[in-house]
């Protein structure tokens, strides 16, 4: 949520950075859509596929050469199949809140708890691959034209920033906040195993 260090224009944000080397400067933030969700999707895609071949090939060395090139290529065959419906949900801890704030117990601690996500959905709030894309399709759709370079130099000093900034698109995102109920909404994970069972029973 906008937190007073930021000015609010229409649905744009100007996102103060508070720390790290960029400290001071501001960039242009705003809700995504549907379009936006749809190419995080795909993005989520191809950096699971793309851990799953690295995560087969980076020990290939200690086999034999023909073995290598066997496994190598059963690696990038598997990770052609996958599809989004494929992909597994994941957990990340949350902040628990009261009117705004975060709950902490009696040693100062932050309380959390426990949610199951969709991988996209992980991958775009929690990872820091897909928070820096999200971010980078949030500035260029609201004006700014920044390369995922651009954004991942600001925010590399900055990881607080990065996660701030991240829950700002969400909460312009939402339909609630935006009084716009056409919003976008991510399936939960319920709906796409539901999903997943139709597509085995075709």
């Amino acid at each position: 949520m906008p937190t007073g260090q930021e000015t609010v224009v229409s649905s744009v944000v100007l996102h103060v950075i508070k720390h790290g080397s960029n400290k001071g400067r501001e960039i242009a933030i705003g809700s995504i859509g549907i379009k936006e969700m749809g190419s995080s999707r795909q993005a989520a895609l191809v950096h699971y596929k793309r851990e799953k071949i690295e995560g087969v090939c980076k020990n290939l060395d200690l086999l034999p050469e023909d073995q290598q090139a066997e496994m190598r290529r059963k690696a990038f065959s598997d990770a052609n199949r996958i599809e989004i419906e494929d992909l597994p949900d994941k957990t990340a801890e949350e902040p628990l809140e009261k009117d705004g704030k975060p709950l902490e117990d009696d040693k100062g601690n932050v309380l959390t708890k426990t949610r199951t996500f969709d991988y996209s959905t992980w991958w775009s709030s929690f990872h820091p691959d897909g928070q820096l894309f999200s971010i980078w399709q949030s500035v260029n759709k609201h004006g700014q034209e920044m390369s995922l370079q651009e954004i991942s130099d600001i925010f590399s000093t900055s990881p607080d920033d990065l996660s701030e900034v991240v829950d700002i698109i969400g909460a312009l995102s939402n339909p609630t906040l935006l009084g716009n109920g056409a919003a976008p909404r991510e399936e939960g994970p319920e709906e796409k195993r539901s999903r997943r069972r139709r597509r085995r029973r075709k």
